[in-house]
């Protein structure tokens, strides 16, 4: 998983989600793993996987937020990033 997660933290880094569309992300990352609303947002979910962490019990997600069609906000989330 070393090479997914280099490529999220250069997607983070460089700010390269940023404002894109949500029809632009999921061609470039592909199909999210879920796809749910919370606080009025519809949240993208996709796995990332365990990293070189001290410590790491769960695997990380990197959570895109979606505002009006276009990407709000981006992070990385350790542990199942919704409820069912």
């Amino acid at each position: 998983m070393e090479g997914r997660s280099t490529i999220v933290d250069d997607l983070i880094d460089n700010n390269i989600l940023r404002t894109r569309l949500e029809t632009e992300v999921i061609d470039l990352l592909g199909k999210p793993i879920r796809t749910y609303n919370e606080n009025k947002l519809t949240k993208l979910a996709y796995y990332v996987g365990f990293r070189n962490k001290p410590f790491a019990v769960d695997p990380e997600f990197l959570i895109i937020e979606m505002k009006n069609g276009h990407v709000g906000n981006y992070y990385l989330q350790e542990g199942v990033p919704y409820r069912n």
